[in-house]
């Protein structure tokens, strides 16, 4: 059996490794796994009897045992040879990569309030005279391993980069790309650093890691896509560069308290330092920052991912729960610096044991309390959703039993002052009894008459004669995934809650949401914080693994997290810009700059209700954006 640090170094054995174009899968994740173990063993009574010792079921990790005479060693070694030959066989036919062809991407327009960036770009890609392109893409469009930039993207020597536009107590990315050149000898990136940033604004510097990622539900198609954000640190592996090899560099500039800021209002211009390993000659870029003195208000709406603890795969070791347990602190306040406002799940739920004698249920708490408590500390007042580990545990199939134990859960709750807890009771059924069971279950909950433990239900449906809107005749939350203005409509009509979930983008969190809440719409929530099995840097092993917000690493509480994230963080700032630009329309007296920035808002506030509709590009949603801030900059002036 192997010890848990070999656990950890097995676990973590693919933590350093970065997956590019044309790659081979199984030579870097499959063959290594393939340990023979040999045995020369003397039968001396004419029975051979085998035995595993597997300390669990998942524990016996055997895939073949082959049995041959001593004499036969040369057979049976051809034999091995054939059969791992047959394996990868079968494995690449059955998993196709795609390999992205290189190829020039089209730049779309990028628009301040007054037309197009101004940018002196070049006419053609060719290299600085570092050897290097730099380039600037929208940072919710991806950039390929093998892409190179158009023309209106590069970015020449000692060059501008795209305004950044900061308001207090808020972050905003911007990001970069390098590509270098088919000569390129310069080595690999040392250090990048932000000079001239105004008093009372921080930066966060990543570098972007090209990992496997499924382009089909089952992995049959995959592809080496830029996935991860590292955070900047010598000899990780998004700091090498490779010619003709696209990097990106992912910064985020966050603005501090208003007061920190009295002194930074206006324009100003920092500058990117770069250097690196080799003979590469530094390069220098300039940053122009916009600095806003408009206060964004909070969200007021729950924008999460579904689960909130990092997942292990199941292990023996007590220790393995222990550093779960360890890293969902790191793990809450990942969500929280990534602009998340709302979480789901934890660590368990209430456990119901039974009833004693005189009929009160049996509860335990233990971890449910631990969830809450560590929930409470970075998003206090903000409603729970169980989903990701903190339903009830234990029968609660006799509605009674479920009605007792929803009482026993508000009393729980309201002794602690807590928030509302959300019992999640459905998750997309489609059959006409599983329909009548969930519903009946939230009846249940329903019963306790508590206004601190509901029930949720995730579904999905259009029509408002669909059999799956009675989830919401007892229901109180209704999760939608598709939808549209009739079943919202439907669900209102029936005096529940409703929010979305899955299918999320920056547009979905942030101007789409801005649209709902309009409607009643309480946020939304997106699968799946953490969610693998065998090897937390291989995609392949398991249905959902890389649908993740962060991976774990071998250094407990780092937090790896996915570009994904980032994104629908930038979407949570859109939401707030948005908040923000009604407020201010409300309140501004009647002028030409009020008519034009409430056409603005006007524009978010028309977009088609319903998930049949197209959203915008992520180019549109950043024009937009800048388009929102500018308008609360000039609104704000006396």
């Amino acid at each position: 059996m192997m010890s848990l640090d070999q656990f950890y170094a097995e676990y973590f054995g693919h933590e350093a490794t970065e997956d590019l174009p044309g790659d081979s899968s199984w030579d870097r994740y499959i063959a290594l796994r393939y340990v023979w173990k040999k045995f020369d063993v003397t039968v001396v009574d004419g029975s051979l009897d085998i035995e595993f010792a597997c300390p669990t079921s998942f524990g016996c990790t055997v895939s073949a045992l082959i049995v041959y005479p001593t004499e036969q060693e040369k057979v049976a070694s051809a034999f091995v040879t054939e059969l791992h030959a047959a394996m990868e066989s079968r494995y690449t036919e059955g998993y196709l990569q795609y390999i992205p062809k290189k190829q020039q991407r089209a730049a779309a327009t990028r628009e301040r309030a007054g037309g197009p960036v101004a940018r002196a770009a070049p006419n053609t890609t060719v290299a600085t005279p570092a050897g290097i392109v730099v380039f600037q893409r929208d940072s919710g469009l991806d950039v390929e391993a093998f892409d190179t930039p158009a023309s209106t993207e590069v970015v020449p020597t000692g060059g501008s980069l795209d305004t950044v536009r900061v308001s207090p107590s808020t972050s905003v990315a911007f990001t970069f790309s390098l590509l270098p050149s088919a000569s390129w000898t310069g080595g690999d990136i040392a250090s990048i650093t932000l000079g001239g940033l105004a008093t009372g604004l921080t930066a966060d510097i990543s570098t972007v890691r090209f990992k496997q990622r499924r382009m089909t539900a089952d992995g049959a198609v995959w592809t080496a896509a830029p996935v991860l954000l590292d955070p900047l640190r010598p000899g990780s592996p998004s700091t090498a560069l490779r010619p003709e090899t696209t990097r990106r560099i992912w910064c985020v500039v966050t603005g501090g308290a208003p007061a920190d800021l009295a002194s930074s209002g206006g324009q100003s211009t920092a500058t990117v330092h770069l250097t690196f390993t080799g003979s590469g000659i530094p390069i220098v870029l300039r940053l122009p920052v916009v600095v806003s003195s408009v206060h964004l208000p909070a969200a007021g709406v729950w924008l999460g991912y579904l689960g909130m603890a990092p997942l292990y795969t199941e292990t023996v070791w007590p220790d393995v729960a222990a550093r779960q347990q360890q890293e969902l602190g790191p793990s809450l306040e990942l969500l929280n610096v990534n602009g998340m406002t709302a979480v789901t799940g934890g660590l368990g739920g209430p456990v119901y044991s039974g009833r004693a004698p005189n009929g009160t249920v049996i509860m335990n708490f233990s971890a449910f309390d631990a969830t809450m408590n560590a929930a409470a500390k970075v998003f206090p007042a903000v409603p729970v959703n169980t989903y990701g580990g903190l339903n009830i545990v234990g029968d609660v199939s006799d509605p009674e039993d479920l009605t007792a134990v929803a009482t026993a859960i508000a009393a729980h709750i309201d002794g602690r002052g807590w928030p509302t807890i959300y019992e999640s009771i459905a998750d997309e059924p489609a059959d006409a009894a599983t329909i009548a069971a969930d519903d009946a279950a939230s009846a249940a909950i329903a019963a306790a008459k508590s206004s601190n433990f509901q029930s949720a239900a995730f579904t999905s449906f259009v029509d408002a004669n669909d059999p799956r809107t009675a989830l919401a005749n007892h229901t109180s939350l209704i999760i939608l995934n598709e939808h549209s203005a009739a079943s919202i409509a439907d669900v209102r009509a029936k005096g529940k809650h409703w929010m979305l979930y899955n299918s999320g983008t920056r547009f979905k969190r942030g101007f789409y949401m801005c649209r709902l809440r309009a409607l009643g719409c309480r946020g939304h929530y997106e699968f799946a914080f953490s969610s693998v099995h065998a090897d937390p840097y291989y995609a392949l092993d398991s249905r959902e693994d890389d649908l993740c917000a962060a991976r774990t690493s071998s250094t407990l509480g780092l937090l790896i997290p996915e570009i994904g994230l980032a994104r629908l963080g930038a979407g949570t700032r859109d939401f707030q810009l948005c908040t923000a630009l009604q407020q201010s329309i409300t309140t501004a007296p009647p002028s030409p700059l009020r008519d034009a920035c409430a056409a603005t808002l006007g524009r978010i506030m028309n977009i088609p209700v319903g998930s049949e509709f197209p959203e915008w590009d992520p180019v549109t949603v950043s024009n937009v954006s800048a388009r929102v801030f500018d308008c609360l900059a000039d609104l704000a002036e006396p």
